[in-house]
C-alpha cells in the first residue's frame, strides 16, 4: 500500500472527547494521515495504532469521531444520519452529562448509533427497576432498526429513555447497544427488562445486563400460541389455552409452578 507524505493541517484542538478521553497530538497524526492518504478503515487503523502505541488507550468512539473529521469529503452532510449524528455531537459537546455513541464499518457507512439525553439519564436512575425494550423491524426508508427502551414513571406515564439505530439485530448489536447504556448510567442494571423474546436480545441481556431478569411479552407469548398451536390442537385448543392464562395470571411462584 502505498501512503502519500503526512499532511500538516492538523488542529489539536478540532476535537472534543468526552469523559477526559484525549487521544495524544501524535495518535491523531497518524489518524489523520492513515485516513486522509492511505484511505484505511477503522479495524485496519486500530491494528496499526496499538502495534505502534503499545499501552495507549484508544477508545473506539474517539477513534471513530476523528476519522469522520478527517474524512469529510465521504461524509453526506445533506444524510439524515449525517445531520442526526451532528446534532448529537453537538450536544453532547455543550453538555458532558450527554451520552452519544456512534459506530462505523470500514467503508465509513454509520452501522451504530446510540444517545441518552440528561433527562433520560435521570429518569433511568429513578425508574429502571423494569425496562421495557423492543425493536422495530426496519420498518423506516433507512432500513436500519430503531431500539427503544422504556420505563413507566411515578405517575404511570410511559417514558423514553434510550434509544439506538442498528444495522442489524444481532447479539452483537444489542450487545453494543446495552453496553452503551452501561456507560451512561454507571452499569446500573435494570432488575427486570422485558423484551419481545427475541434469542439474541435475550443473550445479549445475559451477557452484559447479567444482573437483569429478562421477561418475555405477554401479547407475543399469546400470538405464538396462536400461530404454533391453534391448528395442531384444534377443538382442545380453547381448553389448552383457557389452563394457560389461569397459569400465567397466577401470583405467587409456587403455585404457578405446581400448575
Amino acid at each position: 500500500m502505498f501512503c502519500n507524505t503526512h499532511s500538516h493541517n492538523l488542529n489539536p484542538d478540532i476535537i472534543k472527547f468526552g469523559d477526559n478521553k484525549i487521544l495524544p497530538f501524535e495518535v491523531m497524526k497518524e489518524i489523520e494521515f492513515l485516513t486522509v492518504q492511505c484511505k484505511m478503515g477503522a479495524t485496519a487503523q486500530r491494528q496499526y495504532l496499538e502495534a505502534k502505541f503499545p499501552g495507549q488507550l484508544i477508545y473506539n468512539n474517539e477513534l471513530y469521531q476523528a476519522i469522520q473529521h478527517f474524512r469529510p469529503q465521504t461524509r453526506n452532510d445533506g444524510n439524515d444520519a449525517a445531520k442526526l449524528y451532528a446534532k448529537l455531537l453537538d450536544y453532547s459537546q455543550n453538555n458532558p452529562i450527554w451520552k452519544v455513541a456512534i459506530k462505523f464499518d470500514d467503508n465509513n457507512t454509520l452501522t451504530h448509533l446510540f444517545w441518552m439525553s440528561p433527562s433520560q439519564i435521570e429518569l433511568w436512575f429513578q425508574f429502571s427497576d423494569v425496562v421495557i425494550q423492543d425493536v422495530t423491524c426496519k420498518t423506516n426508508r433507512y432500513d436500519m432498526a430503531l431500539s427503544l427502551f422504556v420505563i413507566v414513571d411515578e405517575n404511570r406515564n410511559i417514558r423514553l429513555v434510550a434509544q439506538a439505530l442498528l444495522i442489524d439485530e444481532t447479539k452483537e448489536s444489542h450487545e453494543w447497544v446495552f453496553k452503551q447504556v452501561n456507560l451512561a448510567t454507571n452499569n446500573m442494571h435494570p432488575q427486570v427488562m422485558i423484551t419481545d423474546a427475541d434469542p439474541a436480545v435475550h443473550a445479549a441481556i445475559r451477557s452484559i445486563f447479567f444482573t437483569t431478569y429478562p421477561m418475555h411479552y405477554t401479547f407475543h407469548i399469546s400470538q405464538n400460541l396462536i400461530k404454533k398451536l391453534q391448528k395442531l390442537l384444534g377443538k382442545r385448543f380453547y381448553d389448552f389455552s383457557t389452563q394457560f392464562y389461569v397459569t400465567r395470571n397466577t401470583l405467587y411462584k409456587s403455585v404457578f409452578e405446581s400448575k
